[in-house]
C-alpha cells in the first residue's frame, strides 16, 4: 500500500478513467448527472479541480493506489474560517475511490490518515459533504466521530427559449447597497443550515458569517441582484455565470448562490419577483441552465425552486467533526 500526501501533475493526467478501476464509474460525482452535451465532461473537470488544488498551501491531497485501485482524499485548511471563528477549520472536499470493494476500502483508510494529518496540525473542526447514497462513508464517517447537520438538494432548471423579463423593482447591486445588503444577509439569512445547528458555534458569529461572504463575493466583482420595495432594499441574491462548469458540460450553465429577504417586507410577493427576476438575469447573460442548492428543512425554499421547475439531480450530506 502506497501513501502520498502530494499529488503531481503527472499522476493527475494520468488519472485512470476506465469503469473498472477509474472515474467513469465513480457514482458519487455531483456532476456526472447534470445535463450535459460533453457526457464526459464532468470527468475532466474532476480532473482540472485537483490540478487546481496540487500546489495550495491551504490543501491536503492524498492518495493510496493498490493493485490498479486508487482512492484520492483532499481536504482544505481555511484560513477565511480562522480569521471569522478563531478555530483552525478543514473540510473535506474530494473523496474518491475506485468503485469496488477494494477501492471503497482504500478509501475509508485513507481519511483516517487525513483525520490524523489534522489532528497533528491543530485543526479543531473538520466538515464533510457525502453524497447521499454514500452510505458505506456515511457510517463510516459517523464511526469516526462525524455528525449529521444538514441534507442539500441540488436541483437544476432548464432555462426557457424565450427571453425572460427583469421585474422594474429587480436592479444589479451597487456598493451604496452594500451595508444594507450586509444587514439583510446577517439578519435574515436561512437559520437553520448546519452552522446554526451546531450548538459550538457561536450564532452571532454564524450570523455575520453570512454578511461576510456577501461582501467577499461583491469585492470579486460577483452578480448580485436586489429587490426594492418602496424604494428600499428589501433583499439579495448572489449568483454567477459559472465559467467551468459550461466550458466542460457544454451548456451554458449560471448558478444560484445565496438569498435573502428582509422579513419585513415578506407577503407582497418579492421573494419570487426576486427569484424569479436572478432567473431572468441569467438568461439575458446566455445561460441555457441554472444549478441551485437548497436545504431539505428549507420548505419555503425547496417549493419555490419546485413550482419554478426544478429537477433535482444531486444529493448532499454535511457532517461535523470536532476533533478538541
Amino acid at each position: 500500500m502506497n501513501y502520498h500526501n502530494f499529488i503531481t501533475t503527472e499522476f493527475i493526467e494520468n488519472f485512470p478513467t476506465e469503469s473498472q478501476h477509474g472515474i467513469q464509474g465513480y457514482a458519487y460525482n455531483q456532476y456526472c448527472q447534470y445535463p450535459a452535451q460533453n457526457r464526459s465532461g464532468w470527468i475532466d473537470m474532476f480532473k482540472e479541480n485537483l490540478l487546481s488544488l496540487t500546489g495550495q498551501g491551504e490543501w491536503i491531497l492524498l492518495k493510496c493506489e493498490q493493485n490498479n485501485d486508487l482512492a484520492v482524499v483532499g481536504c482544505r485548511i481555511s484560513k477565511w474560517d480562522l480569521e471569522h471563528f478563531g478555530l483552525n477549520m478543514a473540510g473535506i472536499k474530494v473523496f474518491f475511490a475506485s468503485p469496488n470493494e477494494n477501492g471503497e476500502r482504500l478509501k475509508l483508510n485513507l481519511l483516517n490518515e487525513c483525520l490524523s494529518l489534522l489532528q497533528e496540525k491543530g485543526i479543531d473542526f473538520v466538515s464533510a459533504r457525502i453524497h447521499g447514497d454514500d452510505l458505506l462513508s456515511i457510517h463510516f464517517l459517523e464511526n469516526t466521530g462525524f455528525r449529521y447537520y444538514e441534507d442539500i438538494i441540488w436541483p437544476v432548471l432548464r432555462l426557457p427559449s424565450a427571453m425572460m423579463k427583469v421585474p422594474e423593482n429587480l436592479r444589479l447591486m451597487t456598493a451604496g447597497d452594500l451595508d444594507t445588503v450586509k444587514l439583510i444577509a446577517s439578519h435574515y439569512q436561512y437559520d437553520r443550515g448546519h452552522f446554526h445547528c451546531d450548538e459550538r458555534f457561536p450564532k452571532p458569529l454564524v450570523n455575520t458569517l453570512y454578511s461576510k461572504w456577501v461582501e467577499s463575493a461583491f469585492n470579486r466583482n460577483g452578480t448580485i441582484a436586489v429587490i426594492e420595495s418602496e424604494g428600499k432594499v428589501a433583499g439579495y441574491f448572489v449568483f454567477e455565470m459559472d465559467k467551468t462548469l459550461s466550458k466542460h458540460l457544454g451548456y451554458s450553465y449560471g448558478r444560484l448562490q445565496s438569498l435573502a429577504l428582509d422579513s419585513t417586507f415578506r407577503g407582497k410577493g418579492l421573494g419570487k419577483a426576486l427569484f424569479e427576476g436572478t432567473l431572468a438575469y441569467i438568461k439575458q447573460s446566455g445561460g441555457e441552465f441554472v444549478d441551485s442548492g437548497y436545504a431539505t428543512k428549507n420548505h419555503l425554499s425547496a417549493r419555490l425552486h419546485y413550482t419554478t421547475g426544478f429537477l433535482p439531480v444531486y444529493e448532499e450530506i454535511t457532517m461535523h467533526c470536532w476533533l478538541k
